[in-house]
């Protein structure tokens, strides 16, 4: 069986954690890396090529669909899963 390399990516640190403690559970998933904003995102994909990123849609510097773009772009791109939260003010 192979491991699955995953990359999370989220502004809130308590999101990322909470998400890396989720997936830490599965014996087919490793967390390679983590990221605050879209810029570092991107950074961490170049170095780490995780195989799945789990990004946050609003996020500074880049947000997550300027971010999935560009990894897009890159040699053996990964499947992305964008992650949003919206608060209805109404």
């Amino acid at each position: 069986m192979s491991v699955i390399r995953v990359l999370i990516a989220d502004d809130h640190a308590l999101v990322r954690e909470s998400v890396k403690a989720i997936l830490a559970n599965e014996s087919d998933i490793e967390i390679v890396a983590t990221a605050g904003d879209g810029q570092e995102v991107v950074e961490l994909f170049k170095s780490h090529h995780p195989d799945v990123v789990v990004m946050d849609i609003s996020m500074p510097k880049m947000d997550g669909i300027h971010a999935t773009e560009l990894i897009a772009q890159q040699e053996g791109s990964a499947g992305i899963v964008i992650l949003s939260m919206h608060v209805n003010g109404a």
